[in-house]
């Protein structure tokens, strides 16, 4: 997989850990506003439906913590 330049960034973005989580689902389940702001201007081509092992999408992240501002 190719790390570099634009294509890199959606790549890490778009890859997931173990538990199946994005960058973003960490972010908003961790109630980083401005993280989660960066992540969006850094890529506008990340999967925002995918879920994690959970089944929970990074929306769903931030509601089930109590991050509404996140979500």
């Amino acid at each position: 997989m190719k790390f570099e330049g634009p294509d890199g960034v959606k790549n890490i973005l778009n890859k997931s850990d173990l538990n199946g989580d994005l960058p973003i689902h960490i972010a908003a389940k961790n109630g980083s506003c401005g993280f989660v702001a960066h992540l969006l201007c850094a890529c506008n081509q990340q999967d925002l439906t995918k879920e994690n092992n959970k089944g929970f999408t990074p929306f769903i992240e931030s509601i089930q913590n109590g991050h509404i501002k996140v979500a």
